[in-house]
């Protein structure tokens, strides 16, 4: 049945508004009747209905005036409008419809055109209605995912303050004890030294977790000027130093490579070189080594990096999914690497690929290691230059 659908008849003759009032109850809908266009808006206006079946011919207001009045209201515009009249002229029709009316009935009207006309513009506005629906529930998904999305910015810098700060006290006093191991006791000294290498852990993966989320959301833009990459590993590598002795890790590299100044972030390109050098000692077994080397390719104006391990490697078919921040809990079930700083690599793509670079893996698995490779264009092209200007570094 049709009880809940209903329908506004508008007519200045009541003879019309009887006719067409027989025909619609007894197809099961709910019929209201006006006699005149101010009429018919009033009730509209109060009734909202399904749909209107309107006399083009009254006098005060014509139906093309009501019909204009209903589509110019965004409250009504998606009621159906029917055009009943006695007119047959093809002008009358183009006036109807450029009036916006959905459909056009002629007098005398006919039963079976009737219910089909008004079947299939029913179904219409469900359909409209349900798309309306919908889109109101994906606004308000949309508003609280922006909700969601700003409670998680908080909550993202909250959580990196909160451990920034005990960290960075933590860190410090144990520097001012490494500093006085001399006057330590026994095998003390060896001891602050691996503390302070796993607080420098443990800051770095806040840091890298910080940095995955601002450049998600393209908050992290590099700020580039010429710098010496021999300088940089450099630094990076006095860093690890005492990590490396205590697992008796030998790290080979040779500065003087002879590459130019390359246009960087000195601060980001660190941070990519202290993770992957950083995974490299991780995944080298105790006695062996960690190479490090730099080629300078003019002929493609890049400068190639590699960091090599000595660990078991890692099978060609997770050399993609290591660098995806997603992949991480999966690749640590399958693959072995546990305790792996899978951020860290997701940095170190997010990173890279902002200097326009490229990050990949090499290994062939069985033992025989992980070599780990990014480039860096030798000059920096115009729409970097412009980019970096537009959105400046946010550290």
């Amino acid at each position: 049945m049709n009880s809940e659908k209903k329908i506004l008849v508008v007519d200045d003759e009541q003879r019309n508004v009887r006719l067409l009032k027989a025909l619609l109850v007894p197809m099961g809908y709910a019929v209201q009747t006006a006699l005149s266009g101010p009429e018919a808006i009033g009730i509209i206006e109060t009734l909202r209905p399904d749909l209107v079946l309107l006399d083009i011919m009254m006098p005060e207001m014509d139906g093309f005036a009501v019909c204009r009045r209903l589509k110019g209201n965004e409250s009504t515009r998606t009621i159906p409008v029917i055009m009943v009249t006695a007119l047959h002229g093809k002008e009358d029709r183009l006036k109807a419809m450029e009036a916006g009316a959905d459909d056009f009935l002629s007098k005398p009207v006919d039963a079976t055109e009737l219910s089909i006309r008004v079947k299939s513009l029913l179904r219409i506005k469900t359909y409209q209605d349900d798309l309306q629906a919908s889109y109101g529930e994906i606004a308000e998904k949309n508003e609280r995912l922006a909700s969601l999305h700003q409670m998680k910015e908080q909550l993202m810098h909250m959580i990196v303050h909160d451990l920034s700060n005990p960290l960075a006290n933590i860190t410090w006093g144990l520097e001012l004890l490494a500093a006085g191991r001399d006057e330590l006791p026994g095998a003390f000294g060896g001891l602050v030294d691996g503390l302070v290498c796993s607080c420098r852990d443990v800051n770095d993966m806040v840091q890298n977790i910080l940095d995955v989320y601002k450049m998600d959301e393209e908050k992290l833009k590099p700020l580039k000027k010429a710098g010496s990459l021999d300088g940089l590993i450099a630094e990076v590598v006095s860093l690890f130093d005492v990590k490396a002795r205590e697992r008796k890790i030998a790290i080979q590299w040779e500065e003087g490579s002879g590459v130019p100044t390359v246009p960087l972030d000195a601060v980001l390109i660190k941070r990519v070189m202290a993770n992957l050098l950083n995974n490299a000692i991780r995944y080298t077994p105790t006695g062996e080594e960690v190479t490090i080397a730099v080629a300078h390719m003019p002929d493609q104006g890049e400068v190639c990096v590699r960091v090599r391990d000595s660990g078991k490697g890692l099978e060609p078919e997770y050399h993609e999914k290591i660098f995806d921040k997603f992949e991480q809990v999966h690749l640590r079930m399958s693959a072995g690497r546990s305790g792996g700083h899978g951020l860290g690599l997701a940095f170190c793509r997010m990173a890279v690929e902002a200097h326009e670079g490229r990050i990949w893996l090499e290994s062939h698995g069985d033992g025989r290691g992980c070599t780990f490779c990014f480039t860096l264009p030798l000059v920096e092209s115009e729409a970097s230059t412009e980019a970096a200007m537009e959105a400046p570094l946010a550290r």
